[in-house]
């Protein structure tokens, strides 16, 4: 059992020669132990100035490049942004083409209430070619697979735990939260239909004109 004062030194002797993580940690279980030895010696190769310099980089994977369509409601993003301080949740539908974006407030997040917001929307909009979404059991169920197909809408899906696919409502999901959820000092039951869905807000977002779409503001499509 190594004392807390000296288990830095072990870790470096150990790693004498610039050691690979494996081997590092290797040289330390036939010699010594103490509580979290592994992850000691993992900071310690990880952050060793020798081995960043000489090691491979690895560059992430490219992402592959979604199209942006010719024209707007074809191709949309849906997400789930909360739960909120009040335990509500938003469901937040975005264009890709204009960045139009409609936003329901959610008491229950099953499949039936996410077709049933989003039936009122196409009622007024139409229906779009495609539909994004991540991988919740919302969007995966059976009952939202058939939804789409009887509307004809094709299902797309974000890669798992990579938010980044489905940047477009993301993006929209922060500017939610910072004009809004991010000046709310309230501790208690935020009013979500009063501070984030107040006519205002909605109504100076859709009308900012954006340079993607030669210079109009997204409600002017619709």
């Amino acid at each position: 059992m190594i004392p807390q004062s000296l288990r830095r030194s072990v870790v470096e002797s150990a790693h004498e020669g610039h050691q690979g993580i494996v081997k590092t940690k290797s040289r330390l279980r036939t010699k010594v132990w103490w509580p979290k030895m592994d992850a000691d010696a993992e900071r310690m190769c990880k952050s060793c100035h020798g081995c960043q310099v000489v090691g491979q980089y690895s560059p992430p994977e490219p992402m592959q490049r979604t199209e942006p369509p010719t024209g707007p409601w074809q191709d949309l993003a849906i997400d789930l942004m909360g739960p909120m301080p009040g335990g509500e949740n938003l469901l937040v539908v975005v264009d890709y083409y204009s960045r139009y974006y409609e936003v329901v407030v959610m008491r229950s997040t099953t499949s039936p209430k996410i077709i049933a917001a989003l039936t009122e929307i196409f009622a007024r909009f139409g229906y779009p070619y495609s539909l994004k979404a991540d991988n919740g059991p919302q969007f995966e169920s059976r009952e939202f697979e058939v939804f789409l197909c009887e509307c004809g809408i094709e299902h797309r899906r974000s890669p798992p735990i990579w938010p980044q696919a489905n940047g477009e409502v993301e993006r929209q999901n922060r500017t939610l939260f910072i004009r809004n959820l991010g000046h709310e000092k309230k501790s208690q039951h935020v009013l979500i239909t009063s501070v984030i869905l107040r006519q205002s807000f909605l109504s100076a977002m859709k009308g900012i004109i954006s340079t993607r779409t030669v210079g109009m503001c997204p409600c002017s499509y619709f």
